[in-house]
C-alpha cells in the first residue's frame, strides 16, 4: 500500500509546527554540512539516502495517478521544471552522472529552497489548495490520509530536495565544474522546453500545475513562473556563452587549413600600411595544438614569487602548463623557442609595438584588438581577449619592484627581461604579476614567461578586498581562464618569433 496511509495527519499545521519545522530543517542542513566538510564519505552516503527517500515519494505521487487517476494525464509527469528537479537530482545524485550534476543541483536546491519556504512561509493557502483538489479530486482521498499530511509531506519532500544537496555540497561530491557550463544551461534550457510543450499543448490554457492562473492563489503562480523566469533567462545565457561563439567560432576558423582568419577585416588605411602583410599570416600554433600542450601541474611545480632565484632557475625554463595557487589563485608558465632573436630585437619590439593599434593586431590577429599607452610609456592599455575579451592595464616595473635581483638575473644567464603588474579599471584593480625572461641557448633564445593570476589583488578598495577572498578569488579565476592565459601567451609568443627578425630588420630604425 503507498505508504501515504501511514504519514502523521493529525499533526496540526500552524505557527508553533511550522517554525519548528524550520529550526528542523535548518539544524538537519547546516549541522550536516559542518560534520560532513569533515567526513566527506558520510555526507556522499548520508545525501544519497536523502534523495533517495525523495524519489521513492515520487515514485509513490506518480503511483496515485497511475492507480487512482482515471483521466487521459494519468501516465503524465508534470511539467513544471522544479517537478521534473524531483526525478532528475536524485536519478543524477544516486548513479553518479557527473555531466548533469550542474544542471541537477542548481535546479534542484532552487527549487527546493523555494518551495520549501513557500510551504513554511504559506501553510493556510496551501491547506486551501489542497481541500480544493481533493474536491476536484475524489481518488485523492483513497490515498491521502488528510489535507494535513499533504503539507508536511510537500514540506519535508522539498526539505530533502534542499537539505540532500546542501549535504552533497559540504562534502565535495558536488562541484560547479567550469567545462559543464554549457551542459548546465543547455539542461535548463531542456527542461524548460518540457515544461512549455506540456503547457501550450498537452494541458492548453492551464499552467504547470495544470489549474488555470485564476484558479490559485497568487504566491503559487508567482513562485511558479518567477522559477520559469529565471529558468528562460538561463536559456538566454547558455545562447549568449555557447551558442553564440559557437557559430563565431565557425566564422573564424578555417577548419581544413586550421589557418587562423582574422577577426574584423582591417580598414582600408591599415590595409595601406606595409606592414599589415603580417596580418594575414598563418599562425604558427593552432589553439587546439596550444591547448593540448597547457596542461594542469602539480602544485609543487609553482614557481615561488617570494623565491624570486627558484623562478628563473635554469631547471624550470622548459615549464609549461599551470597550477592552483594556495591562496586560490593560479600560476601560469611557458616557455617559447626563438632561435632567430635576439634581446635587441625584444626590445626594440615592446617599444615600438604600442605606438599603434596595428603593430599590436599582427602580435595576434585573433585576439589582439587596440592598444594605448600612458605619457611616459610605462603602462600599456591593451584590447584583448585571453579567455574573454577585456581591457587590461599592464604597469612595467623594475625587477626590484617585484623582488627580483637583476644583476643576478643577468649573472647567471638571463639576457633580457620585464616585469608587470596587470590589471583591469586602468590600474586600479591590478591582478596578476607578470614575468617574461629570455635565456641564451645553444640553439637560440628560449623566452619563459610567468604568470600568478589572482595573487595580491589591490586591496585598498572594497571591490578588491572582496575579490580577495579566498572563496570568491575561486569564482573569479578559474581553471579555464589559466589555462586560456597559458594558450594565449604560448600562441603570441610563437607568432611574434616568427616574424619579429624580419619586422626588426625593416623598422629597426623606426621607434615612432
Amino acid at each position: 500500500m503507498l505508504f501515504f496511509k501511514y504519514l502523521p495527519g493529525g499533526i496540526p499545521v500552524n505557527k508553533v509546527t511550522v517554525i519548528l519545522s524550520f529550526f528542523l530543517l535548518v539544524l538537519l542542513a547546516v549541522g550536516g554540512a559542518v560534520i560532513f566538510r569533515k567526513n566527506k564519505k558520510a555526507g556522499v552516503i548520508a545525501g544519497k539516502i536523502v534523495l533517495g527517500i525523495l524519489l521513492l515519494y515520487q515514485l509513490n505521487i506518480f503511483s496515485i495517478q497511475i492507480f487512482y487517476d482515471h483521466s487521459e494525464l494519468r501516465w503524465i509527469i508534470p511539467w513544471n521544471p522544479s517537478s521534473i528537479s524531483y526525478y532528475v537530482l536524485p536519478l543524477v545524485a544516486l548513479f553518479n552522472i557527473k555531466s548533469f550534476k550542474d544542471t541537477a543541483y542548481v535546479l534542484g536546491l532552487m527549487a527546493g529552497t523555494v518551495m520549501t519556504c513557500s510551504c513554511l512561509l504559506f501553510p493556510d493557502m496551501w491547506l486551501d489548495f489542497y481541500a480544493e483538489k481533493f474536491a476536484s479530486a475524489p481518488y485523492y482521498a483513497d490515498a491521502v490520509v488528510s489535507g494535513n499530511t499533504e503539507v508536511w509531506a510537500s514540506i519535508y519532500m522539498h526539505g530533502c530536495l534542499f537539505v540532500g544537496s546542501v549535504w552533497h555540497i559540504a562534502s565535495g561530491y558536488f562541484k560547479i565544474v567550469p567545462k559543464n557550463v554549457k551542459l548546465f544551461l543547455g539542461g535548463f534550457a531542456l527542461l524548460l522546453t518540457y515544461a512549455e510543450i506540456g503547457n501550450l499543448f498537452i494541458v492548453p490554457g492551464k499552467n504547470a500545475f495544470f489549474l488555470h492562473e485564476s484558479e490559485l492563489p497568487f504566491e503559487i503562480t508567482h513562485i511558479h513562473y518567477l522559477l520559469d523566469y529565471v529558468i528562460l533567462f538561463a536559456v538566454f545565457l547558455w545562447c549568449v556563452y555557447y551558442l553564440v561563439p559557437r557559430l563565431l567560432f565557425k566564422l573564424r576558423y578555417n577548419k581544413l587549413k586550421g589557418d587562423v582568419l582574422p577577426f574584423m577585416p582591417l580598414t582600408e588605411q591599415e590595409r595601406k600600411i606595409p606592414y599589415s602583410k603580417y596580418y594575414d599570416r598563418p599562425m604558427p600554433v593552432y589553439k587546439k595544438t596550444a591547448a593540448d600542450a597547457m596542461r594542469e601541474l602539480p602544485a609543487e611545480l609553482a614557481c615561488d614569487l617570494g623565491n624570486p632565484e627558484s623562478v628563473y632557475d635554469e631547471r624550470s625554463i622548459g615549464l609549461r602548463g599551470f597550477a592552483k595557487l594556495p591562496d586560490g589563485g593560479y600560476f601560469v608558465a611557458n616557455f617559447t623557442p626563438m632561435p632567430d632573436v635576439t634581446p635587441q630585437m625584444l626590445e626594440w619590439w615592446f617599444k615600438w609595438h604600442p605606438k599603434a593599434d596595428l603593430r599590436y593586431k599582427i602580435w595576434f590577429p585573433d585576439e589582439h584588438f587596440s592598444i594605448s599607452t600612458n605619457m611616459d610609456e610605462s603602462v600599456h592599455y591593451p584590447v584583448e581577449k585571453v579567455g574573454i575579451k577585456t581591457r587590461l592595464a599592464i604597469n612595467f616595473l623594475p625587477g626590484d619592484k617585484l623582488g627580483f635581483d637583476c644583476e643576478d638575473m643577468f649573472g647567471k644567464g638571463v639576457v633580457w627581461a620585464v616585469f608587470a603588474r596587470v590589471g583591469i579599471l586602468k590600474g586600479k584593480l591590478n591582478h596578476t604579476y607578470m614575468i617574461h625572461f629570455a635565456k641564451q641557448t645553444d640553439n637560440g633564445l628560449v623566452l619563459a614567461s610567468r604568470f600568478w593570476v589572482g595573487k595580491d589583488i589591490t586591496n585598498d578598495n572594497a571591490i578588491g578586498k572582496f575579490i580577495n577572498l579566498k572563496p570568491v578569488k575561486s569564482l573569479f579565476f578559474s581553471k579555464r581562464q589559466a589555462k586560456a592565459t597559458g594558450v594565449h601567451c604560448m600562441m603570441e609568443y610563437a607568432n611574434l618569433a616568427s616574424f619579429l627578425p624580419e619586422i626588426y630588420e625593416e623598422y629597426k630604425d623606426d621607434v615612432l
